[in-house]
């Protein structure tokens, strides 16, 4: 795909999946954005996410997939995002069995290059998915979870409104829990960051 062509996300996704696996690549407004490489300790602690994840899961009973290293999460006709880990409702795989069409609980590892992408932009095209129940967001290096949440009661016609904690790891007077209603479970915040 040419460098700042335009396309649509069955086209990104036939596409993206054709890439190499070192490569990830992200489709904002139509047009193709390389995403930089997670570092090591990224990479550890996006597995520790999916474990977390699936195992909140298998405790609680919840039925869903973990899905971990970039599935892609299409919010519109010209924009998808590949989430580190995303936990989706039900089957909830789309075209291909590749990307995730019922998105409940999306996290992302934040990394110095994409920090203003994944606490803004993102933000905003994922609550915008009626699926998205929970949006976190692992800072490895300050050991914090930041987790945004669709709020309970009435959607104002102006948009969604989300509510937004910070945990940092091994902080017990915090709770150190993380509650993700909607969907049943929590995780401690303790267990986000095993590898780190």
């Amino acid at each position: 795909m040419r460098p700042n062509a335009r396309t649509t996300a069955p086209e990104f996704i036939d596409w993206v999946i054709t890439q190499p696996e070192v490569r990830r690549h992200a489709l904002v407004d139509g047009c193709v954005v390389a995403i930089g490489a997670h570092t090591l300790a990224a990479l550890r602690a996006r597995e520790d996410v999916a474990i977390a994840l699936r195992t909140a899961m298998r405790l609680s009973g919840a039925a869903g997939t973990v899905l971990a290293d970039g599935s892609p999460i299409v919010v519109n006709a010209t924009t998808v995002y590949p989430a580190d880990v995303a936990l989706l409702s039900g089957g909830g795989m789309g075209q291909l069995g590749v990307q995730a069409d019922t998105p409940v609980v999306i996290c992302d590892v934040l990394s110095p290059l994409q920090i203003s992408v994944d606490t803004a932009r993102k933000l905003s095209d994922y609550f915008s998915l009626p699926s998205v129940r929970h949006y976190l967001l692992v800072d490895v290096e300050r050991r914090l979870l930041i987790q945004h949440s669709r709020a309970a009661g009435p959607t104002p016609e102006s948009g969604v409104l989300i509510e937004s904690r910070v945990l940092r790891s091994g902080v017990v007077e915090l709770g150190g829990v993380v509650e993700l209603g909607g969907v049943a479970m929590t995780i401690r915040a303790e267990d986000l960051f095993v590898s780190a």
